[in-house]
């Protein structure tokens, strides 16, 4: 995907993350999981955690359907509150995925 497209799908999903919303768990950690449309699959879970690249917004997990999507949420909620993992992988689509492979290790080991 170029840049300009992605562009112009980024700026259809400004302002109605609610609409979009699957799932969202927010303590000391966000996990969000949401439709997409910057992105070969129509769904995405993103974490954002202070022990993860500085706690930058890492995409997680893309999912084709919504129950897909749902389910892969709570996979990633409950791994990251029971056995964090000692790195999260970029793995997100179109724009974000040219930053696919990105490794982002735990700086908070347990």
């Amino acid at each position: 995907m170029d840049f300009f497209r992605w562009m112009i799908q980024a700026e259809d999903m400004a302002g109605n993350h609610e609409e979009r919303l699957v799932a969202r768990y927010e303590e000391e950690f966000i996990v969000d999981t949401c439709a997409v449309t910057d992105s070969d699959m129509p769904f995405e879970t993103a974490i954002k955690h202070p022990d993860y690249g500085d706690g930058v917004w890492v995409i997680v997990e893309s999912y084709n359907t919504r129950d897909e999507a749902a389910d892969g949420h709570g996979r990633w909620v409950r791994l990251i509150l029971s056995n964090p993992p000692d790195e999260l992988v970029e793995t997100g689509g179109a724009f974000a995925g040219m930053m696919k492979g990105i490794v982002h290790p735990r700086t908070v080991q347990a």
